[in-house]
């Protein structure tokens, strides 16, 4: 009894060294991963820093992006406005840093909502198939017949400017893609042996999309999630532009671009400045789309 009992502390002892020997190798081997595919290496140091920048605006940013100084306004770049000032008297690169915050925060939010309610309709309409199929089909249709941008643009009028406006026309817009990926992937899957084989083991429906099913297709949304981040940043820019966006006077990209337009030809940074940042960002979650697909090979 004292051997066993000693067997069975020194297991006890031992297994969380071993878990956490395994989540190392796990992350390590993730890192090796990411370092040997050069476009989403790229693409994951481009998106880290833009996320950085964003946690530590309060940090980064010299001054309060929404305090003004009307002695010092349009004033060019110098040691302590390092992109000047616009028209306002307000720092430019506090401005810009301050709305990588919002305007990531919300395309990332953005995104999770759509994922999550197009993931499971489609693995529930591609799995039961019939009717219910049919009827969620013509739903998803008549979305996708109005451009994307315009529908967003006509949800946000009607519901009124802000983050939340923008939050729901963006989910009300963005959850036909990934049903329409994961649908086609269950109806070709729900015939495959394994699923039949756990069909006639009497495992729950439920069961069998979560534990068969899912794991399978849920690379693609994955992958399609980077790209529609991208789309969210422009969409919600393009929202400032038209101030149809977040609320001033809280700095957001689109809303420094118009602002900045105006003194294009004595100031072309108050425009230029905010543009970059949004450039940067989306090539950064382009590269790490495609550096997903490429790992999976994965064919859009």
């Amino acid at each position: 009894m004292g051997v066993r009992t000693s067997i069975a502390a020194r297991g006890k002892l031992l297994s969380p060294g071993r878990r956490r020997s395994g989540a190392a190798a796990r992350f390590w081997g993730a890192g090796r991963a990411v370092r040997a595919n050069p476009t989403l290496f790229a693409g994951v140091i481009i998106v880290c820093l833009t996320i950085a920048v964003a946690v530590l605006a309060p940090i980064l940013a010299p001054f309060d992006p929404i305090d003004q100084d009307l002695t010092h306004a349009l004033a060019g770049p110098s040691g302590s406005h390092w992109l000047g000032t616009d028209s306002l008297g307000r720092d430019v690169f506090s401005r810009i840093v301050w709305a990588s915050r919002i305007d990531l925060a919300v395309a990332f939010a953005s995104v999770v909502a759509p994922f999550v309610v197009g993931t499971a309709v489609g693995l529930v309409v591609g799995y039961v198939g019939g009717r219910l199929d049919a009827i969620v089909a013509r739903m998803a249709d008549v979305v996708v017949a109005f451009p994307v941008y315009v529908l967003i643009i006509a949800l946000v009028f009607a519901l009124g400017p802000g983050v939340a406006s923008i939050f729901i026309a963006i989910a009300i817009v963005s959850w036909v893609p990934y049903m329409r990926i994961v649908r086609g992937e269950t109806r070709i899957l729900r015939s495959r042996a394994f699923v039949e084989a756990a069909r006639v083991g009497e495992f729950s429906h439920i069961r069998i999309l979560l534990r068969h099913i899912a794991p399978n297709v849920i690379s693609q949304p994955i992958v399609y999630a980077s790209s529609d981040v991208i789309r969210d940043i422009l969409a919600i820019a393009t929202l400032g532009y038209l101030g149809l966006g977040v609320p001033p006077p809280a700095p957001e990209w689109g809303a420094m671009i118009a602002d900045g337009q105006e003194y294009f030809s004595t100031d072309w940074m108050l425009a230029v400045g905010p543009g970059v940042a949004v450039v940067v960002t989306g090539f950064g979650l382009a590269l790490v789309g495609d550096g997903l697909a490429r790992a999976w090979r994965i064919d859009r």
